[in-house]
């Protein structure tokens, strides 16, 4: 399967396999099942197959690759950018789809460089890549012709995007120009388009919705901002679309692009204070590759009168007054009721307003303090440097967060509600604030204090645990070896195999695909024939187990669905401009990482008396011990969802979590504003890299400093299972390394399995490492206790077991309790450097060391170090 990017290449160009493995395999093959299984059923049907490629890594089959000659592959014709456009750009090495590409033959892409073999080469791989969706296509329209379905389906295929191949010295999609927002878009109606027609009519893909709603003789909502292209099937040539519109954000900057029939114009905004800072303009038909930026010619201003009358027609008349003024800010619209915010969103994304319900807030800093704060996804950043700006408002970024400010002198902010904080040299601002913000500072001055004190104030300890099993033993979850394939017989599979290779069973989580559907939680019968048997066997060879939950409710099952809708127990549609809860009539569907779906209000008590029956059921069936509850994530809630009591997105996801209090044995990824309570959270997926190894200890000190002390560090090697498709994917060493970053943490979590990817001398290490934490789990469980009891975190800081010896930086080591320093290895390294605070301390090989001073010390594989304070 595909190679990571970590240290080789985002290819595959010698694998001789079949067409059918590969990523892009599954969904073929499912497909052409699918459509068997349509031809049978003699009524209409709906199938949305996507294919990942052409996007890296290129590992497809050899005989795509041998289609062309990599002599006749031309680089690209625009490889450079145009004039004055450096902060539009970002730097190749950071594509999201050449991260971390290096090679030692020189083909680094730093400082925006590619040689040519390297361009050749990936532009070699995209071709053969869209030569094997080609052949995907082929063999799913054989089969509809195949199945006599040809004559009677609506085919649309399109990509979500363009891309640039190097065009512009950028390579992937993330920019406003021709290159990414320009994508293929073909349609097939039966009866209707008879040969080959093409239009150069402007269409974007919102249209599609509003031509199928047509095509399928559906009445298409008056609500809709877009068209149905049912005109221009029956006549290509005729007038259409002024414009097509995209968004970009880059370096602290939004654009916007209009693109009409013979210009593409760019705005960009500054995300400071919404001024307009910079244009751009682009001749289509003159200049195809947009090299020439034509914005401080004069035909910009015969272009712009132009504009303007155009977006007069589209924008509510007191936004366009504002945006129309080319020179002028854009500040606040006023006044302004909550349905106008939300056409205005709607209509144009691009003007930057805001409204405050409360006043700006500065609180000064004094010489040398710094802030730390509740966002665990941005630990690695803390503390934070002067400029550094966050909005906790619907930003749990995968993750927890608490909406608590600290700093390394005692202070304290806090507020029930989201704010946004700014980190200056001389203060903190503090604006967007929803709700009061409290601000206050500890007696003892120190990052220590001001946690005592928060956890005192704002979030006190409940004097509860999770599961003491989640900490006592390692945790298993079946995600990396079944992924999509949650099945009986691996499962027991798995576990018998925990234990023959010497590991000790503790708690086992059975990952998402177990159920039938999401929202139908019954195991899916063909995969689990007998769910009550392998429970049985499960508890008898010493498992808890856990079954994986979410609150999505999948909208294929119309039957679930319907009385769902009925008693609201789903957030409804605001279909229309007066919609309110109370007369909505729609399910809002929302998009997750696993399609679209309707989603639980839990502001609904009939919706939390749902779910519990759910889970009770569950548990007295089957015998499930518990469960963890993922999603909950912020951005799933959107504007345009109702619920029965009005609640932001972050109010919405803290209601999700109070499941955890009915099930000691509980797993949680997204939180809000529960920090001390019994919930286990586990840190967001990981990557299998080296970066993302080290951002384990500054997330999980962040997790115990804002009342997060119950926690996970994700998975064992990361939790991206792509990496480990293929024995050349992934790195043993990450894998080892990361299991000894576990060990002396609050909890362990094992997924891929180390006996199946581990020569012996590392799955030795993972045994060593294993046998490291049992010896310390009398004290991991001392200091989980004594948690629950005071909220003081089970692992600490440098800088908040010793303040004042300038320790806020080091986020490499950390301290378990107050008297074992922990230094796990998170680098390819050999020798690691060590700080060690004042005092003697034994290391884990029996030396003894005089401290206050930095040492280096040796660490082969098998070894994890650490000093007890004497």
């Amino acid at each position: 399967m595909a190679r990571s990017l970590e240290g080789c290449y985002p290819w595959e160009d010698d694998w001789d396999t079949d067409p059918v493995d590969t990523r892009d395999g599954l969904t073929y093959l499912r497909t052409l099942d699918a459509l068997e299984r349509a031809s049978g059923q003699n009524q209409p049907f709906f199938i949305a197959a996507g294919l990942q490629h052409p996007h890296t890594p290129y590992c497809i089959p050899k005989s795509f690759w041998d289609i062309y000659d990599p002599a006749t592959i031309a680089l690209s014709p625009a490889p450079l950018r145009p004039a004055d456009t450096t902060f539009t750009y970002g730097k190749l090495e950071n594509a999201s789809d050449l991260a971390g590409f290096d090679d030692s033959r020189g083909g680094s892409v730093r400082n925006y460089g590619m040689p040519e073999w390297l361009e050749r080469k990936l532009r070699h791989g995209y071709f053969a890549s869209v030569s094997y969706v080609d052949y995907i296509l082929g063999q799913w329209l054989d089969k509809l012709e195949e199945l006599d379905m040809l004559d009677n389906t609506i085919i649309v295929l399109w990509g979500d995007h363009g891309y640039h191949l190097h065009d512009h010295g950028v390579w992937s999609k993330q920019t406003n120009y021709e290159f990414a927002t320009r994508a293929p878009l073909y349609v097939y109606v039966p009866d209707r388009t008879e040969g080959s027609r093409q239009t150069n009519a402007i269409v974007e893909f919102v249209d599609i919705y509003p031509t199928l709603l047509e095509l399928c003789g559906f009445e298409i909502p008056d609500r809709l901002q877009a068209l149905s292209m049912m005109p221009l099937l029956e006549n290509p040539n005729q007038k259409w679309k002024k414009a097509a519109v995209s968004q970009w954000r880059r370096a602290g900057h939004m654009g916007y692009a209009f693109r009409t029939e013979d210009f593409r114009y760019i705005r960009w905004y500054s995300e400071k204070d919404a001024t307009m800072v910079f244009e751009e303009l682009y001749d289509e038909r003159d200049n195809l590759y947009e090299q020439e930026n034509l914005a401080k010619r004069n035909i910009i201003n015969l272009y712009w009168k132009n504009m303007q009358k155009w977006l007069k027609r589209i924008l509510p008349m007191n936004v366009a007054g504002n945006f129309l003024n080319r020179n002028s800010i854009i500040t606040h619209v006023t006044p302004i009721n909550s349905d106008m915010k939300k056409r205005l969103y709607i209509y144009f994304l691009f003007v930057p307003f805001v409204t405050f319900s409360q006043p700006t807030l500065q609180i000064p800093l004094q010489q040398g303090e710094k802030i730390w704060s509740g966002a665990i996804k941005e630990g690695h950043k803390m503390p934070f440097e002067p400029g550094y700006s966050f909005d906790f408002y619907a930003n749990n970024n995968w993750n927890q967060l608490q909406p608590v400010l600290l700093s390394n002198q005692g202070l304290v902010v806090w507020s029930e509600e989201p704010y946004r904080f700014t980190v200056t040299d001389a203060a903190l601002i503090i604006d967007k604030n929803l709700g009061e913000v409290q601000h206050l500072r500890s007696e003892q001055n120190t990052l220590a204090g001001a946690a005592r004190l928060a956890a005192e104030k704002f979030y006190p300890p409940s004097g509860k645990l999770p599961a003491l099993s989640l900490f006592e033993k390692p945790q298993y979850n079946t995600w990396i070896e079944l992924t999509y394939n949650q099945n009986q017989e691996d499962i027991l599979k798995y576990a018998r195999a925990i234990i023959a290779n010497g590991l000790e069973p503790g708690v086992l989580m059975i990952d998402d695909t177990w159920q039938e559907d999401y929202g139908l939680w019954r195991f899916h019968p063909g995969r689990f024939p007998n769910p009550k048997a392998m429970m049985a066997e499960l508890h008898e060879m010493g498992f808890e187990v856990m079954l994986w939950i979410c609150p999505f409710v999948s909208a294929d099952q119309w039957q679930l669905v319907q009385p769902l809708i009925r008693d609201k127990v789903v957030l409804m549609n605001k279909d229309k401009e007066h919609t309110t809860w109370e007369n909505a009539t729609n399910p809002a569907i929302i998009q997750w990482w696993n399609g679209y779906s309707a989603l639980l209000d839990f502001t609904n008590p009939k919706a939390v008396t749902w779910f519990n029956n759910e889970l009770d059921r569950l548990v007295k069936e089957f015998g499930v011990d518990g469960f963890k509850f993922d999603a909950g994530d912020m951005h799933f809630y959107p504007e345009y969802a109702l619920s029965m009591e009005a609640a932001t997105p972050n109010r919405h996801s803290e209601r999700y979590a109070q499941f955890a209090f009915r099930f000691p044995l509980n797993e949680y990824r997204a939180c809000w504003k529960l920090g001390n309570q019994p919930i286990a959270q586990r840190l967001h997926d990981k990557n299998h890299t080296w970066q993302d190894l080290g951002l384990l200890i500054p997330h999980m000190l962040t997790e115990g400093l804002v009342g997060y002390t119950f926690s996970c560090p994700d998975m064992i090697g990361g939790g991206n299972y792509i990496s480990f498709l293929d024995i050349d994917t992934y790195e043993q060493d990450i894998v080892v390394r990361s299991a000894q970053c576990h060990a002396l943490m609050p909890m362990m979590q094992f997924s891929v399995a180390p006996w199946r990817i581990l020569d012996k001398e590392n799955f030795d290490a993972i045994k060593k490492a294993l046998e490291i934490r049992k010896r310390f789990t009398p004290k991991i469980m001392e200091l989980t206790a004594h948690s629950a009891r005071t909220g003081e975190p089970i692992i600490r800081s440098m800088a908040y077991q010793f303040p004042g010896q300038g320790y806020e930086y080091i986020d490499d080591q950390f301290m378990l309790g107050q008297e074992v320093l922990v230094a796990p290895v998170t680098t390819p390294d050999s020798t690691r450097m060590v700080v060690l605070p004042k005092g003697k301390w034994l290391s884990d090989e029996g030396k003894s060391y005089k401290g206050n001073r930095q040492i280096t010390i040796d660490v082969p594989i098998s070894r994890l170090p650490y000093f007890i304070k004497q």
